[in-house]
């Protein structure tokens, strides 16, 4: 007879339900663990949203806990309460198992995160306590009670850490035995729970899945804490004395009580968190975890795009003999995560998944994407697509994570990327512009220039124009009060059309440069034009309304001093490489500093902060002016200083040697001529004049490209290849398509198609008559097998629903033919 509690043998794709408790999870002397593999979301969970995810977590919990007074002691009651579903792809059934976590993994991290918070208060306020109770003599009574309590402290904690945080028998090969392996923070998680109090303080988040995990432990671990527990209701007349009210030192005995209904307190909250319901949805199937995944997410909370995205890739990309989807999804997520070990993760550096997707769909895929249907436009374009297809789609996208990761965090740019004469300009002009600036607008334009940079289809010094054009467009075009709509689709477009410029197939390798750069110059035209010009006037009215061109060693507007900064920066550059060609001694000016030629003055809104009077200078001046009077600054300037501005600034310097009123008119002056300059030499388009003497605008950009720009923004790139011979455009294909008839028995029969089944296309390889007339006998094939009710499809497309492409093929084929017939006219 077989037992009834004997595990049963289950079929992969039969869906195993069960009804647990959340202690259940995580119970004692079982060897199960859960996994939730890098390719899966992030734990997301935190408190900066308006749903306070982690706050309502430890609120459902502590909230529902109360306590019975049993004969002047405490007991806890409990309450259960239903949690919602879990699902995992595994066995549920057995003791020892590993079960990949599909959904639910929120609660279920944040749950071990708790029991992980729970444990260390035990043993934290044990290890307090023994310092606390040193001086009390041991053959005191009560120091015999206290010795018993801290044991107890330190028992349960250690007992939580043994029995729930870890599993029995099998630690992973890092030795470390977690009952949870979540692989985006996992070093985060081993210290949390085996780390020092010392080691959790000093944990640095490397992405924004570590930072959730910390932040939300650090939440739950503090509001365990006796002091925040005793402000609660609840728990206020058990941990709230009188002598802590009237801020006076509490009795010993009172002490020990309270500690005493502490240590319940903890251990009921443990227990509350063990009684919620949750039910377990398990199936060893990867196609049936997914489905019953997207079935329930349906109807509750909206999954993001990219999570649809994954599962639509996952379901339909074959799993063995290794699943290379998972692993292209780890890359992605992996690369995101990346940060400089030299000088640690900065805060925000980081790009989650949602941002990384929508900058490579308007750079790669579709620049007039809209952020909130990245789903459907990704349907629509690869609803059809065969598995060849969904790999080089996967494949583009771990190509370009790079790209976006180093856009965040500009210490990622490598010297094999940008040459080290230019490396320093870009990295602080990107961290201007994503960090200081914030131009959301041109974040797709800038990693498709990084992405062409490292590909070699675009110059640095091009990248370097790019920036610094940029950077000061988006002051005149604040200025101008523009709105980002009128603007927006210009950096998108170009941002589709630099990532692509090296995309497969896409543009000729000789070209590339040549297209790249027209690209930015066509991009500098129309936003200038947007512009419009700009006078004197203008600029006088910009320095009075902005106040964001002052610089004060005094005040700490970091947004104002990053503009001032990198405006000076520029301009000195600039003037540096008037003068001498690209090398040695121009990109060491970006190492340099901001002089106050007159002394700083700790006046708001002093002269002295103005931008006329700042000077870009390198290192060793400027050391050596401190504390000098202003006439020997200026003689420092002219004999040691390597700006070249200062050779034509001694009218400037006479006029600061006058009084206060020639000192304010020279400083003014200078404010608006530097940023004159600046608009003349990056922004304003040059100029020549006609026969009549009237100034005619010029474009950077040479007219000849900009029907190619125009045809290559409205193919979209896609399935498109441009012949700059022929200045033509022709589709090309990315499928093997079959042909099946339907017999009377109803099962599919191949129709071949001579020396080919399948068949394969682009036909970019057919050239000449033997193209064309093996285009003839294809068109021919699919016309006899359509006449003959037959069926076209692609070729790995089981699961969607069949739609017959013959007449798509024939229209392709005849396409290409009148590309191929241009050549023979």
């Amino acid at each position: 007879m077989t037992r009834l509690d004997a595990p049963m043998d289950i079929a992969d794709d039969q869906i195993e339900p069960s009804m647990q408790t959340l202690g259940n999870l995580f119970a004692p002397g079982i060897d199960k663990s859960f996994i939730i593999p890098q390719y899966q979301r992030d734990y997301s969970w935190n408190n900066n949203n308006k749903n306070h995810q982690v706050e309502q977590f430890f609120e459902d919990i502590v909230g529902r806990l109360q306590f019975r007074d049993d004969n002047g002691s405490i007991r806890p009651v409990c309450q259960s309460y239903f949690v919602g579903t879990m699902i995992f792809k595994g066995t549920w059934n057995k003791d020892s198992a590993s079960l990949e976590v599909i959904d639910g993994q929120q609660r279920l991290t944040t749950t071990y995160l708790f029991f992980c918070a729970l444990s260390n208060r035990f043993v934290d306020t044990a290890d307090d306590l023994q310092d606390r109770i040193a001086a009390i003599p041991s053959s005191n009574n009560l120091s015999q009670k206290w010795e018993k309590l801290i044991s107890k402290y330190r028992d349960y904690g250690l007992r939580i850490r043994r029995y729930r945080l870890n599993t029995s028998e099998k630690p992973y090969e890092n030795g470390i035995n977690c009952r949870l392996k979540i692989e985006t923070g996992a070093e985060v998680v081993d210290t949390l729970i085996f780390g020092k109090r010392t080691d959790i303080n000093r944990l640095m988040p490397k992405c924004e899945a570590e930072k959730n995990l910390i932040d939300a432990y650090e939440y739950i671990y503090a509001h365990l804490g006796i002091e925040s527990l005793a402000s609660s209701p609840s728990f206020s007349e058990y941990l709230s004395f009188p002598d802590d009210q009237n801020g006076q030192l509490i009795a010993a005995e009172s002490l020990y009580q309270k500690y005493l209904y502490y240590s319940t307190i903890l251990y009921g909250i443990q227990e509350q968190l063990c009684a919620p319901a949750v039910a377990i949805l398990s199936t060893r199937s990867e196609k049936q975890s997914n489905e019953i995944f997207e079935s329930l997410n349906s109807k509750g909370k909206e999954l993001e795009p990219v999570d649809l995205i994954k599962n639509n890739i996952f379901e339909r990309l074959p799993t063995d003999p290794r699943n290379k989807a998972h692993e292209s999804w780890g890359e992605i997520k992996q690369c995101l995560s990346s940060y400089d070990p030299k000088s640690g993760s900065m805060a925000n550096s980081w790009v989650n998944l949602e941002q990384f997707f929508y900058l490579f769909w308007i750079a790669v895929e579709d620049p007039k994407v809209v952020r909130n249907h990245l789903y459907d436009q990704y349907k629509d374009t690869y609803n059809q697509a065969g598995k060849t297809e969904l790999e080089e789609f996967l494949k583009r996208a771990v190509d370009f994570a790079p790209d976006v990761s180093a856009l965040y965090n500009t210490n990622l740019l490598q010297r094999n990327v940008i040459p080290q004469d230019y490396l320093e300009h870009a990295k602080e002009g990107l961290h201007y512009l994503v960090k200081i600036q914030g131009t959301r607008q041109s974040f797709p334009l800038l990693a498709s220039a990084l992405h062409a940079c490292r590909k070699k289809a675009l110059k640095p010094a091009m990248l370097i124009e790019l920036i610094d054009y940029l950077a000061v467009a988006f002051l005149f075009l604040s200025f101008r009060n523009v709105r980002g709509s009128k603007y927006t689709s210009i950096l998108q477009d170009t941002a589709h059309c630099l990532a692509n410029c090296v995309r497969k197939g896409y543009l000729d390798e000789g070209l590339r440069n040549q297209m790249a750069t027209w690209y930015i110059r066509n991009l500098e035209d129309e936003l200038s034009d947007i512009i419009g010009k700009i006078s004197y006037e203008d600029i006088e009215e910009m320095i009075h309304t902005d106040g964001g061109f002052e610089y004060s060693n005094n005040s700490g507007h970091e947004k104002s001093h990053a503009k001032v900064r990198y405006l000076l920066r520029i301009r000195c550059y600039r003037k540096i490489l008037s003068q001498k060609d690209k090398g040695a001694g121009t990109e060491s000016s970006f190492t340099w500093n901001v002089e106050h030629i007159l002394p700083d003055s700790k006046e708001q809104h002093s002269i002295t902060h103005q931008l006329g009077n700042l000077i870009w200078l390198d290192k060793a001046t400027n050391d050596e002016c401190k504390d000098k009077d202003v006439m020997d600054k200026i003689k420092l300037y002219q004999k040691k200083a390597a700006n070249p501005e200062i050779a034509e600034m001694t009218d400037f310097f006479h006029d600061l040697c006058g009084d206060e009123e020639q000192k304010k008119s020279a400083i003014e002056k200078r404010s608006r001529r530097i940023l004159y300059e600046l608009y003349s030499e990056v922004v304003k388009k040059s100029s020549t004049r006609d026969s009549s003497g009237r100034e005619i605008s010029k474009q950077r950009a040479k007219p000849r490209y900009k029907d190619r720009l125009d045809q290559f923004i409205n193919a979209k790139g896609k399935r498109y290849q441009f012949d700059i011979a022929k200045n033509h455009w022709f589709h090309t294909f990315a499928s093997e398509f079959v042909c099946e008839s339907e017999s009377e028995d109803d099962e599919q029969h191949i129709i071949p198609f001579p020396n080919a089944t399948p068949f394969t296309l682009p036909l970019i390889r057919l050239t000449g008559k033997s193209g064309i007339n093996k285009i003839d006998e294809l068109i021919k094939y699919v016309n006899t097998q359509l006449n003959n009710n037959c069926t076209f499809r692609r070729i790995g497309k089981q699961s969607q629903t069949q739609k017959n492409l013959g007449a798509y093929i024939i229209k392709m084929l005849e396409t290409y033919k009148n590309y191929l017939l241009l050549d023979e006219n």
